[in-house]
């Protein structure tokens, strides 16, 4: 059996860690707002980027 360190050793730092600082989903990823902006924004990006090679 192939053990994974990485997520082993992350688990077990996971275990230890007794004070934990917790985020909440929105601090970690931002509010729905904030990501569907940025998704268009992207989208525009990429329409923009596409039209000057035209």
């Amino acid at each position: 059996m192939k053990i994974n360190w990485q997520a082993f050793l992350k688990g077990m730092g996971n275990i230890f860690n007794l004070f934990p600082s917790y985020k909440t989903y929105e601090e970690q990823f931002g509010t729905d707002e904030e990501r569907l902006a940025s998704d268009w924004k992207k989208v525009g990006d990429d329409f923009r980027n596409a039209m000057e090679k035209f």
